[in-house]
């Protein structure tokens, strides 16, 4: 395995250059990190199991982790925030299913294996997304509310929506972060 993240963190870097977006990066990554399987893809089952056995499972975790932390950096996170283990812990989730998901693919090319890969990705995406449409939500109804109780019973229109106040936090968050990502930006280097 050792081998394998020392292939990918050469060979991705260089598979990645025309790419553009994030989700096509991590799927390339994967892909990639998972072609190295090939070779001995008929003897994988055994090597999991020995992988999980209790005395090897945490070198076993160290180095899947070691292959996603690679993609990520190769995809341009730079992050050192909460955001650093919520991505590898996504990708992690990510790359083990996928992994187990090609060990029963008998498709040429493992297409089958590439599709369930491409859905994972997308799923995770929708699920930030849906995030994001419950908060717009939850601030519509919340302004919603105010203007009705204001109107009905003299409500004090100055009240303070927690909503927006999180997703100013949110966005405050971010906006740090995409000073950090940025190359440009000397004020956060490490």
């Amino acid at each position: 395995m050792d081998e394998w993240n020392k292939r990918l963190e050469n060979e991705l870097p260089e598979k990645l250059r025309d790419t553009i977006s994030l989700e096509d990066r991590i799927r390339i990554g994967v892909q990639l990190r998972l072609s190295y399987l090939e070779p001995v893809l008929h003897k994988w089952p055994e090597a999991m199991y020995i992988g999980l056995d209790p005395r090897n499972i945490a070198t076993t975790v160290q180095k899947l982790w070691r292959a996603v932390d690679i993609i990520w950096h190769s995809c341009g996170d730079r992050s050192f925030d909460t955001s650093y283990y919520t991505r590898r812990v996504i990708l992690f989730k990510i790359y083990v299913s996928t992994e187990l998901y090609m060990l029963t693919d008998k498709s040429e090319g493992h297409r089958e294996t590439w599709s369930f890969l491409r859905r994972r990705i997308e799923d995770t995406i929708n699920i930030g997304q849906y995030v994001s449409g419950a908060l717009l939500l939850g601030d519509t109804v919340w302004n919603a509310a105010l203007n009705l109780m204001t109107v009905v019973r003299g409500f004090p229109s100055s009240v303070d929506n927690p909503i927006s106040q999180y997703k100013e936090t949110l966005d405050k968050m971010m906006r740090r972060e995409t000073r950090r990502e940025d190359p440009t930006n000397t004020e956060w280097k490490r």
